[in-house]
């Protein structure tokens, strides 16, 4: 069985992650997982649902390291 994770990064864009969050939710596959990846917003982003993991990089480390850092919470079956 596969299984979809999907991280979502960002960085004072809550309009914008909010719309992809919406997007996410109307693929045509499920999503299994949501991970959401604040990197140190000025105003703190909480994503709208309780299907969704946050982590909050308490300073901003770049959208690269920011996915890295959250690579461990995802699984893999393959």
């Amino acid at each position: 069985m596969t299984t979809i994770t999907v991280v979502l990064t960002t960085h004072d864009r809550a309009e914008l992650a909010d719309r992809a969050l919406a997007s996410i939710r109307a693929q045509t596959h499920e999503v299994d997982h949501v991970i959401v990846v604040d990197d140190a917003s000025r105003e703190p982003y909480f994503p709208p649902g309780d299907d969704v993991t946050l982590v909050r990089n308490p300073v901003s480390v770049g959208v690269c390291a920011a996915r890295k850092r959250v690579t461990p919470t995802s699984t893999s079956a393959a």
